[in-house]
C-alpha cells in the first residue's frame, strides 16, 4: 500500500490475475472498503463466512483477519486507507460490537453516488502530486453515503442526529478509555449520568446485545490483537485485559469465537507464519 490511501477496481483483469480467483486471508494495518455492484463473492471475517447482499460495501478494520473471494462476474472497487487519514470517522467503534461490517447498497441511488466517488478519488491520486485534501473530503462523502443507505433501511437510525446514537457513541469513547479494566456496567452509567437499564435499552435497540456483552467483546478484540501480534503468553493477555484466571479467559474466548487463544494462535501463526 502507498502512503496513506489505495484505489483499484475490481475487473475481469484484477480477478483473472488472482491465485485460484482469490486473495489469500489478510491482516492488514489499514482499513479496507470493497464496494460490490455485481456478482456473488465471498467475504470471511476473522474465518467466519459474512452473509451480505449486493450491491454491498464491505468493511473491515485494521488487524482483523479477512479474505476475499470473488467469482467470475464480481465487479467492484477495492480502497484500502491508513486510519489517520480520517481519524475522526466512527467505522471502526461499531464494526467492533455489532454485525456492521457490511452496507447494503441497494437503496436509492447509493451504489451510482458511491460508485462515481471512487472514479473520482482514483482520478485524483492518478494526479501527480494528487491533492489528498481532497481524496479525503471525497472518502468522508462516501462514507456518508453508506451510512444514509443503512439509516434509509433502519428506523431506528432515521435522523441523522439521533441523540440516542450520541449517547451510545459517547459509551463507546468510554469503552476505548477504560475497557482495559474490571469495570461493570455502572460504572459506565455513572460516568454518563444515566441508569444502567437505559444504558442496556440503547445498547439492545443499536447493538442487540447487552452492555456487559459489548464490554465483553472489545476486550476479546484486543485479546485476538495480542494473540497475534505479540510473545505474551495467554495468561499475560487474559491478565492485562482483566482477567485474573486464565481458565475463565479461556472460558470466554472459546465461547465468543469458537477457538480457544492456543488454537487460534496456532491458526494465526500458520496463516501468518
Amino acid at each position: 500500500m502507498n502512503q496513506l490511501i489505495d484505489i483499484y477496481c475490481i475487473n475481469e483483469d484484477i480477478i483473472q490475475n488472482l491465485p485460484n480467483n482469490s486473495a489469500p486471508p489478510q491482516r492488514n494495518n489499514y482499513e479496507e472498503l470493497i464496494i460490490i455492484s455485481a456478482g456473488a463473492p465471498k467475504f470471511v471475517l476473522d474465518f467466519k463466512p459474512l452473509k451480505f447482499p449486493v450491491p454491498v460495501m464491505l468493511y473491515a478494520s485494521p488487524g482483523r483477519i479477512h479474505q476475499f473471494v470473488p467469482d467470475v462476474e464480481t465487479r467492484g472497487w477495492s480502497i484500502r486507507y491508513q486510519s489517520e487519514l480520517l481519524p475522526q470517522t466512527s467505522f471502526h467503534f461499531y464494526e467492533n460490537y455489532a454485525n456492521l461490517s457490511f452496507y447494503d447498497l441497494g437503496v436509492g441511488n447509493s451504489l451510482e453516488n458511491i460508485e462515481s466517488l471512487c472514479k473520482m478519488i482514483s482520478s485524483v491520486l492518478r494526479q501527480s502530486p494528487p491533492d489528498m485534501a481532497l481524496v479525503k473530503h471525497l472518502l468522508t462523502a462516501l462514507l456518508s453515503t453508506a451510512q444514509y443507505a443503512r439509516r434509509s433501511q433502519d428506523q431506528s437510525l432515521s435522523q441523522p442526529k439521533n441523540p440516542d446514537l450520541v449517547i451510545l457513541d459517547f459509551f463507546l469513547q468510554l469503552l476505548e478509555e477504560n475497557y482495559k479494566g474490571i469495570n461493570p456496567v455502572e460504572f459506565y452509567a455513572n460516568k454518563m449520568y444515566m441508569s444502567v437499564r437505559n444504558l442496556n435499552r440503547l445498547s439492545h435497540l443499536f447493538f442487540q446485545q447487552s452492555i456487559s456483552s459489548i464490554i465483553e467483546t472489545r476486550r476479546l478484540v484486543e485479546a485476538r490483537k495480542l494473540l497475534t501480534n505479540t510473545n505474551m503468553t495467554v495468561a499475560e493477555i487474559g491478565y492485562s485485559l482483566g482477567y485474573i484466571e486464565k481458565s475463565y479467559f479461556t472460558r470466554v474466548f472459546h465461547k465468543k469465537t469458537g477457538y480457544t487463544p492456543t488454537s487460534f494462535r496456532v491458526i494465526m501463526q500458520g496463516v501468518f507464519p
